[in-house]
């Protein structure tokens, strides 16, 4: 992660004023946010999550401020808000499944180990196409 500044009214370049790989923190859950100066934190918190960091500054002026996320940084991120499980409420916030994954999960499903009360959940949780009428066996008497 880089936090850069760029001068806004007089532009007098591009200044990096720190820079944190995400990936060497651990996540605390601590909610009073507490660090060391020199020891900056990752946390999370009621679904908040925060980077926080002592630095002496003396920057004089008005500044563009710009924080810069990589990819890993961005999954460092998402793993301190949801977790690193995926879970069936990350498709509710809008996640969706892509087919690779989705033939991924099935090829490892065995029929085998499956109880028939998962095999009716599974087929209950599938979508139904069509509705028919039920109608009570004929009984002969």
């Amino acid at each position: 992660m880089d936090v850069k500044i760029r001068g806004w009214h007089r532009d007098m370049g591009t200044h990096k004023i720190a820079s944190h790989d995400l990936s060497d923190f651990r996540i605390s859950d601590d909610p009073k946010k507490n660090i060391r100066w020199n020891s900056p934190g990752l946390f999370q918190h009621y679904g908040e999550v925060s980077v926080a960091w002592g630095q002496t500054l003396k920057c004089t002026g008005d500044y563009r401020m710009q924080i810069d996320f990589t990819q890993d940084d961005v999954l460092k991120l998402v793993k301190a808000s949801y977790g690193r499980q995926l879970d069936v409420d990350l498709l509710d916030k809008g996640f969706t499944v892509s087919e690779a994954l989705r033939k991924k999960i099935l090829s490892e499903i065995k029929l085998t180990d499956l109880t028939l009360g998962d095999l009716i959940g599974n087929a209950q949780a599938a979508p139904q196409q069509e509705t028919g009428t039920v109608r009570p066996f004929r009984r002969r008497v």
